[in-house]
């Protein structure tokens, strides 16, 4: 079972629940698969898929951990990741 936070809000923080700044990164090592779909220019689906088969953490899916570990709220991570 999981459970998800959401902040109350105080003097410190304006109200909002958060207070600061965490980053989530998304980091793309690149391979040899990798170079030849760079090279033929093929879609950037088709590296992104590349990649996170190679063991890549997307954006959204470092953000959802930092949800499971209580740092952030769900609509913080909607709100940060909503075009990817």
């Amino acid at each position: 079972e999981t459970v998800f936070y959401h902040g109350r809000g105080c003097d410190m923080c304006f109200g909002t629940g958060y207070n600061g700044r965490v980053g989530i990164y998304e980091m793309l090592a690149i391979n040899d698969a990798m170079i030849k779909i760079i090279l033929a220019q093929d879609p950037s689906g088709t590296l992104r898929a590349s990649a996170i088969e190679a063991g890549m953490t997307t954006l959204r899916d470092a953000a959802l951990k930092k949800l499971r570990d209580g740092i952030t709220t769900a609509e913080e991570v909607l709100r940060v990741t909503m075009d990817i």
